[in-house]
């Protein structure tokens, strides 16, 4: 049973994160609490240990195949591709384990894959985004007619595939009430670019996959969330 609220027609999900302080963690078999440079310590090593993995999908799939492949939006069966991309990268068969034989839960694994799914998806849609504003490059880029302005957004309309998902936002300036002067385009104009690059926040990382830590450690779940 799908937990997904559903969502009108041209509706879109949006997800925030918010940030928040590690005061202190709990030692699952011996119970007792660790202090707050401990925590940060492991918290620390399990980044570093997500953006080891990352690092190495991009790496084999960081190719317009592959790029092409994901944004397609389907699988080598034709079904479509789910729309998290940690599933997505798996029903490719795009796996990634840590390395030096540590083994960590699948909550660790499924972090690094959404962070280069989303990656690798946001590169079709930069790429897509960039060639359809320079194929309608205007003789004066700081004075863009509505025109020029729609003309940009056929162009990235025809270069995209329709069945990925892909960031929603206006292309241009947003349209100026009635009787007011007419503005040059704002840099937010544009609707939000994706990251440049894979980042793992770590204060976005659950406690609950950082309960022990270590190299040759198994990390097991707590179930509470930080």
């Amino acid at each position: 049973m799908s937990r997904k609220l559903p969502l009108a027609g041209g509706g879109i999900v949006r997800t925030a994160c918010a940030r928040g302080v590690l005061r202190t963690g709990v030692e699952e078999k011996t119970g007792e609490l660790l202090s707050a440079a401990v925590l940060a310590e492991r918290v620390g090593w399990a980044a570093d240990l997500v953006s080891g993995m990352v690092a190495v999908l991009l790496a084999e799939h960081w190719n317009a195949a592959d790029v092409d492949v994901l944004a397609a939006g389907e699988d080598t069966g034709g079904r479509p591709l789910p729309s998290n991309a940690w599933m997505a990268l798996r029903r490719l068969g795009w796996t990634v384990g840590p390395a030096g034989g540590i083994r960590v839960n699948d909550r660790i694994v499924r972090i690094a894959q959404e962070a280069a799914g989303r990656t690798l998806r946001a590169a079709k849609w930069r790429a897509d985004l960039t060639a359809g504003v320079l194929a309608t490059w205007p003789a004066d880029p700081a004075r863009r007619t509505p025109k020029e302005w729609d003309r940009v957004r056929e162009a990235v309309r025809a270069r995209s595939s329709p069945p990925r998902p892909r960031p929603a936002g206006r292309i241009g300036p947003r349209p100026d009430p009635p009787g007011s002067r007419q503005h040059a385009p704002r840099p937010g104009d544009a609707g939000h670019p994706p990251p440049s690059g894979p980042r793992v926040r770590r204060a976005s990382v659950r406690r609950d996959t950082l309960t022990r830590t270590g190299p040759g450690c198994l990390v097991r779940p707590t179930g509470t969330r930080a």
